[in-house]
């Protein structure tokens, strides 16, 4: 009896840890990825079905993704699916391919991705403590019934807390990749920012300090060739 619920627990955690990881995988976090497309269901003649049946995604950039039909009369169906999905991209295709290129993902906008990706992960570990609630119940009807005794249940019970924390570790670990994942990209694009900024300032600098001062008469005085003395 004690196995069995024990077993149950695990899988119903495993479940709750999996569901969360794919909640995740659909944020958007400033790349481009496939998971983002997870939850976009086509109307494929009249049977409404998932778009990684109907088509293949590639990644050329980091924020482009490129969409190819199995079926190119599905084409506009797809296209349709994707622009009205909470992506809010506007799709265009050749005739073979559909390109979707995501805006820009502003601060504001990373910082809304954040927090969605904390309260996903938190219903998952609400989740997982309420599966470890569920099942302790089950362990003390099984200790009161008589059909294991109270050792074996506080066995149970103590490696119940070990599965539960090991799970809660785990949704911990994956929200914390997304967030590094959105703030390593943002900073990386200040970055290129600063770096751009900084050149330009050594240019202005370079040609402030090389520069000819003018003659009298206003003229600049022509460079010298040769040593450049």
């Amino acid at each position: 009896m004690i196995d069995d619920v024990m077993l149950e627990a695990e899988d119903k955690m495993d479940k709750a840890l999996q569901a969360a990881k794919s909640e995740l995988a659909t944020i958007r976090t400033g790349r481009a990825n496939p998971s983002m497309f997870n939850g976009i269901v086509v109307d494929y003649y009249g049977a409404p079905t998932p778009l990684q049946q109907l088509a293949s995604l590639t990644i050329p950039e980091a924020r482009t993704v490129l969409v190819s039909p199995f079926d190119r009369s599905a084409m506009k169906d797809i296209v349709s699916a994707i622009r009205e999905s909470d992506l809010g991209v506007n799709p265009t295709d050749d005739g073979t391919v559909i390109r979707v290129t995501l805006p820009a993902l502003t601060e504001e906008r990373r910082k809304d991705y954040v927090k969605l990706a904390r309260s996903r992960a938190e219903d998952s570990r609400v989740q997982v403590r309420g599966i470890r609630g569920k099942a302790k119940k089950e362990l003390e009807a099984i200790k009161k019934d008589g059909e294991a005794g109270e050792d074996d249940v506080k066995r149970a019970e103590h490696e119940l807390d070990g599965l539960t924390k090991r799970f809660v570790e785990q949704v911990d670990a994956a929200l914390s990749a997304k967030e590094q994942g959105a703030s390593s990209f943002h900073v990386a694009g200040r970055a290129s920012v600063v770096e751009t900024d900084d050149v330009a300032v050594r240019m202005q600098h370079h040609i402030a300090v090389h520069a000819k001062p003018p003659l009298e008469d206003g003229r600049v005085a022509p460079r010298r060739s040769g040593s450049g003395l």
